[in-house]
């Protein structure tokens, strides 16, 4: 009967040493944005944009759950209206080695031009790679969304190249 003791005790003690149990883990990030159009008819009407993002997660390991928040101002080339889009997306980070990560972003976009009374709302995608060092991170997305028709191309995929910087805290 005590040998059958020990080895239970043994059993938990070991079993108990392996078992860890991971918190999860949360991130709240704000970022600067710069987009660059680069689709043909999206880059001949609009020079750049330029807004801001605030994100926030959760996760176990080196994945996390994201929603984010943000406001681009697109500048036109010519007499076009100024284009402002503000999003809601969720998505995933997937963590790879020092620091560096994946993600991937989709949601809503409300786009508006400037001097007009409505707005629609579109489907917003987005993609890249970043890295994060000492609450400091970078990212490169590409990502779009279809224009509304007022434009004078019509309806059309504004991709962009996207450049996001500013500070994560990760707990």
């Amino acid at each position: 009967m005590k040998k059958i003791a020990a080895f239970v005790i043994a059993l938990i003690a070991a079993g108990g040493a392996q078992a860890q149990f991971k918190l999860p883990k949360a991130l709240i990030a704000a970022h600067l944005v710069y987009a660059g159009p680069v689709s043909s008819d999206f880059s001949n009407e609009y020079k750049f944009g330029i807004g801001g993002e605030l994100e926030g997660g959760v996760g176990l390991g080196k994945t996390m759950l994201l929603a984010n928040i943000g406001y681009t101002s697109y500048e036109p080339h010519s007499n076009i209206s100024k284009l402002n889009a503000t999003t809601f997306k969720i998505g995933l980070r997937q963590y790879l080695i020092a620091g560096l990560f994946l993600n991937v972003n989709a949601g809503n976009a409300t786009l508006k031009y400037s001097g007009t009374d409505g707005s629609t709302s579109k489907f917003v995608v987005e993609g890249g790679a970043g890295i994060k060092l000492l609450g400091f991170e970078v990212l490169a997305n590409y990502g779009g969304f279809t224009t509304p028709t007022k434009v004078p191309s019509g309806n059309y995929f504004a991709g962009a190249f996207i450049v996001k910087a500013g500070f994560a805290i990760k707990i």
